[in-house]
């Protein structure tokens, strides 16, 4: 698949007319049409545009190489959220091993460990946030 071919289909799986996305790029109609029959490819300011547009990476326009960054972002969430819940559960299932608690207290520690664990998983998603948002 080559430039052209996937232009296309990230057109026509948002489900917009090539008018459309000349509107979105501020470019002709005719422009896209040149660059999805492989008559021309778009100058890189275009790709650039075309890749925020589409949520995709330059390289996938370009290449077609799939970056696994936007995966793994994906995959880290559900981690962070992952571990809060079970830094969570951790505590309840401590607290009702150690046989020596109240009810209050295990329903008080859970939530205590669920908060922690939720407050570790939110500056844990900052840093890899703001660290893969930095321009080296």
């Amino acid at each position: 698949m080559n430039v052209s071919e996937r232009i296309q289909d990230l057109r026509k799986s948002k489900g917009i007319s090539q008018e459309e996305l000349a509107e979105k790029l501020c470019v002709s109609r005719q422009a896209v049409s040149k660059w999805e029959s492989g008559q021309s490819i778009p100058d890189i300011d275009k790709i650039v545009l075309i890749s925020d547009y589409f949520e995709v990476t330059t390289d996938y326009i370009l290449k077609g190489t799939i970056s696994s960054k936007k995966i793994s972002l994906k995959t880290r969430n559900i981690i962070l959220v992952s571990f809060s819940l079970i830094i969570g559960l951790l505590f309840g299932i401590i607290s009702f091993a150690a046989n020596r608690f109240r009810n209050i207290e295990i329903i008080n520690i859970s939530l205590i460990g669920g908060l922690v664990g939720f407050g570790i998983g939110v500056i844990v998603y900052i840093i890899m946030k703001w660290s893969s948002e930095r321009k080296y």
